[in-house]
C-alpha cells in the first residue's frame, strides 16, 4: 500500500511492511510534464498558470495531475490566469509582491490596504500568510546566497523581482519577518 502519512500506521503493521520513502520532484520536473500533458490535450494555458498548478503540488505529480484536472474541469480548453488563481485560492503575485515591498519601506499605510484587498477579495488569511512565507523565505536565500541553485522554485523573472526586492532589505529584518509570519498564519 502506499501513504502519505506513514506515521499513522501501527507500528505491528509498519514492521511487516518493506518502505520505499520518495522524494518530492521539482517545480521545473512537475512543470515540463503538465506542458507535455496540455500540449497533448491541446489545452491552452501560460507558463506562469503552469507554473502555479506545479507548485499547487508540492512536489507531488499526482497533486499536480490532479489539480490540473479540476483546472480544465472548470476552464475548459482555455485557461486564464486570473480564472486559476481564483480556482486554486491563491493571492495575486503581485499583490504578495508589493505586500513584502511595502513591509520593507516600511510604509504601513500602503501594507494595510493590500490586506484590506485581499479581504475584500475573499482570500484565506492563512493562505496569505503561507505565501508571504515562501516569498520571505526565499529573500533570505537570495540575501545569504548569490546562486539558490534548487533552493528555489522560482521562474527567472520572479527571481529577478526578488532579488530587487531582497537588496535594500536587512537580513536580520527579513529572518524577524519571517518568525511573525510563521506565527501569524
Amino acid at each position: 500500500f502506499a501513504t502519505t502519512e506513514p506515521h499513522k500506521i501501527p507500528i505491528t503493521i509498519l514492521s511487516r511492511c518493506q518502505r520505499f520513502d520518495f522524494r518530492k520532484i521539482g517545480q521545473s520536473q512537475v512543470q515540463g510534464r503538465l506542458r507535455y500533458i496540455i500540449d497533448q490535450e491541446q489545452v491552452q494555458i501560460s507558463d506562469l498558470g503552469l507554473s502555479m498548478v506545479a507548485r499547487s503540488g508540492g512536489g507531488s505529480m499526482r497533486d499536480a495531475l490532479s489539480t490540473l484536472d479540476q483546472v480544465i474541469a472548470f476552464c475548459g480548453e482555455q485557461v486564464a490566469d486570473d480564472d486559476l488563481q481564483g480556482l486554486l485560492g491563491l493571492v495575486s503575485r503581485r499583490i504578495l509582491f508589493d505586500t513584502i515591498e511595502a513591509i520593507i519601506e516600511r510604509d504601513t499605510q500602503q501594507a494595510l490596504s493590500l490586506v484590506q484587498k485581499v479581504d475584500e477579495h475573499g482570500h484565506s488569511f492563512r493562505q496569505f500568510c503561507q505565501q508571504l512565507v515562501e516569498l520571505v523565505r526565499a529573500l533570505v536565500i537570495l540575501k545569504v546566497t548569490e546562486q539558490p541553485g534548487t533552493l528555489l522554485d522560482f521562474s527567472e523573472t520572479e527571481l529577478q523581482e526578488l532579488r530587487s526586492l531582497s537588496t535594500p532589505a536587512n537580513l536580520d529584518d527579513l529572518q524577524r519577518l519571517l518568525a511573525s509570519l510563521i506565527r501569524a498564519e
